[in-house]
């Protein structure tokens, strides 16, 4: 990407939670000291201008980013808690969501957003007959209720399969097949998050689909 004139930013989560995960604000006092609720005292901060310098340096990258790609090994089914704490504290309300418009009301438009991350098991194990299941509802929580729900254009997910027990040839397959997709990801079209599984949620209670 570098090849052609991109910009590339590589960040590491770690190094904006090495504070206490709640300490949110560099100035100011707690709108509500009586009952603490993290997401409004973060939707509080952002509105003031409170927040602390790291997440604020955080918003500046997202802000100027065209294509945010989170990188990660699958980990219990989901993303590690360190890139989900990278989330919690960067994707407040006021920057990355409105409240109560809901899904739609994402503000990082015009971004792209994808899944790059390896797994434990073989492909076969995340299939609708495997002993994992779809992928593609364990991907659900992430792609629509973060990512989608934030605004972004989610593109289909780079996904490793069990790169640990692979041999070599196939490891270097998959580095290459990623490095070829990179070439002409600003071609691609984003994934129907919301439309196409609401649409087989429905057929399944309907009893269309086993």
């Amino acid at each position: 990407m570098k090849q052609s004139g991109h910009r590339i930013l590589f960040e590491k989560c770690w190094t904006i939670l090495t504070a206490n995960f709640c300490h949110i604000f560099s100035t100011g006092e707690l709108y509500n000291p009586e009952q603490l609720n993290y997401g409004v005292e973060a939707f509080e901060a952002y509105k003031n201008g409170c927040l602390s310098e790291d997440l604020k340096e955080e918003h500046r990258k997202v802000t100027e980013a065209e294509l945010v790609i989170f990188q990660f090994p699958l980990y219990w089914y989901s993303m590690p808690a360190i890139l989900k704490g990278w989330m919690d504290r960067v994707l407040v309300q006021g920057f990355a969501f409105n409240i109560p418009k809901g899904s739609g009301s994402g503000l990082l438009k015009n971004k792209k957003a994808l899944l790059s991350f390896t797994t434990g098991g073989n492909q076969a194990m995340y299939t609708k007959e495997g002993i994992s299941g779809d992928i593609s509802y364990v991907l659900w929580p992430m792609q629509f209720g973060i990512l989608q729900f934030c605004g972004f254009d989610v593109l289909a997910p780079q996904i490793c399969f069990a790169p640990e027990y692979a041999p070599l040839e196939e490891r270097r397959q998959m580095l290459t097949s990623w490095e070829k997709r990179l070439k002409t990801i600003w071609e691609e079209k984003p994934i129907p998050c919301i439309l196409a599984n609401l649409r087989r949620v429905k057929e399944e209670r309907k009893g269309k689909l086993p």
